[in-house]
């Protein structure tokens, strides 16, 4: 095991990563070394949450992200509204109660990185390339389905070939409700209490619940491996849905977390 700093092991993972990925990039969009891009374009239209809405996925390639690691990130964003400015972020977030819009608590900073990411969308500074040849640049790397927004905002075809290529992800959806757990089952269901997650579990789903500091954990919940042992997303690789590494033996029906941001006193949940 290395004896490196966790920052340091951090920081070469994603040096690592990020010259696996600029390569790519280079191959697939015909630029050189430099200039290659760190993102793609793979869909602009209707937000399945309300046909009126219109939004752009976006994949960045390489992220320097403590707590997930230098996994790939997916940002779910509207198409015209800048993310800090947007006065309903329905079309994004769908239900979700932590929504900043509803006044809830989403610890996204939506002045740091969707801020940042949308200005290059609009300066054009990402190529758009179909799902299917940004899942072949991402191939044996690792995504994380939802950095900004709700994976179900976009059709599921934006998401299959990133399904069928990547060795692992995470992702999450508040929309677990009004979706079918066979088709969207490698999300975890968002829960903010007991009953709810005890409901989606019942609905053939894996949970991910946001609790209080010092809450309980319930029959099948676990504790966040970033909370219990400060391991990365990267390296559990355990939100995935109904989909585990069986060397692992049997998923738990979901994982709990302590809430967290800057806005987390009003985060509505419980348990």
């Amino acid at each position: 095991m290395s004896t490196l700093p966790k920052g340091k092991r951090v920081s070469r993972a994603f040096k690592r990563y990020a010259r696996s990925m600029r390569a790519r990039i280079r191959a697939a969009t015909d630029t050189n070394h430099k200039s290659a891009p760190n993102g793609a374009v793979v869909y602009e239209g209707p937000s399945e949450f309300d046909q009126n809405v219109e939004i752009v996925v976006i994949v960045t390639f390489t992220s320097a992200n403590r707590k997930t690691g230098p996994m790939s990130q997916a940002w779910i964003m509207l198409k015209d509204t800048a993310p800090q400015l947007a006065g309903d972020t329905s079309g994004v977030c769908g239900d979700c109660v932590h929504r900043r819009d509803l006044g809830g608590a989403c610890y996204v900073d939506l002045y740091r990185a969707p801020r940042s990411i949308w200005l290059a969308y609009k300066a054009g500074r990402y190529p758009s390339l179909s799902p299917s040849k940004a899942a072949d640049i991402l191939s044996g790397g690792a995504l994380r389905f939802g950095a900004y927004g709700d994976p179900a905002a976009a059709p599921i075809t934006v998401w299959s070939p990133f399904l069928l290529t990547v060795k692992s992800w995470n992702g999450y959806t508040h929309a677990w409700k009004r979706l079918d757990s066979g088709l969207w089952g490698w999300l975890m269901a968002s829960a903010d209490t007991p009953a709810d997650a005890l409901r989606a579990t019942s609905a053939g789903w894996r949970t991910f619940r946001v609790r209080p500091i010092g809450g309980v954990l319930y029959d099948g919940e676990e504790e966040c491996k970033s909370d219990s042992v400060g391991l990365s997303c990267l390296n559990c690789a355990g939100c995935n849905g109904t989909d585990y590494d069986p060397r692992r033996g049997k998923a738990s029906a979901g994982y709990v977390v302590n809430v967290h941001g800057s806005l987390m006193g009003r985060a509505a949940i419980s348990g």
